[in-house]
């Protein structure tokens, strides 16, 4: 497994902590289990590493500042096993979570080499609507009352997001013969993304 290094203050009669923590090369696959009920997926590759300040006054005013990646990652669905997402790297910077105060900041994006399928099956069914339960089981979950949302809504603030290389598939294997097209070199940039009504993005 991955190591995790913590170093910093902790008492041990209260629950506060002031660490630098650091963590590399973290297998995700092993993680799947968790994924259910919810979603059908298998991560089929992937690590992540973190590292930051880990700040925690009170058990419920957490506050991490610092950054995170995931790297060679890919996903499939469950049932046909057709990958549908996979990436070289995902990377964030500047990361400022703070849950007492319910804000997320993050200073930059990066998406690099990105590749999404859609892949159509036979059946009609999708490798996407298998991986995230998407089908006629909804149909009676739409009539059922959503959780309370709360008091103060959570705010996002994004710097920047940067896609490069990215790639998009499709594939038809309910057609004969099979049809598919594919786009590639992706490439772009979002700055200023924000969930405050007046923030202004490009």
């Amino acid at each position: 497994g991955a190591p995790l290094h913590a170093e910093g203050k902790l008492w041990a009669l209260r629950p506060v902590a002031e660490l630098a923590v650091k963590l590399e090369g973290l297998e995700l696959s092993p993680f799947d289990p968790y994924l259910a009920p919810a979603l059908d997926v298998r991560v089929n590759r992937g690590r992540a590493s973190l590292e930051g300040r880990l700040e925690l006054p009170s058990l419920d005013a957490p506050r991490f500042q610092g950054r995170l990646e995931l790297a060679g990652f890919e996903a499939m669905d469950g049932v046909g096993r057709e990958p549908f997402l996979r990436y070289r790297a995902f990377r964030l910077a500047g990361i400022d979570l703070a849950l007492a105060a319910r804000t997320l900041r993050i200073r930059q994006v990066e998406l690099l080499e990105p590749e999404s399928r859609l892949v159509i099956a036979a059946d009609g069914s999708t490798n996407v609507n298998r991986a995230l339960k998407l089908g006629p089981a909804l149909a009676g979950a739409a009539g059922k009352a959503l959780p309370p949302t709360p008091e103060r809504p959570f705010q996002l603030a994004i710097g920047d997001i940067r896609l490069e290389g990215g790639r998009l598939g499709f594939i038809d294997r309910s057609l004969e013969p099979n049809a598919a097209l594919v786009i590639t070199d992706l490439e772009g940039s979002y700055t200023g993304l924000s969930s405050a009504p007046a923030s202004v993005s490009q």
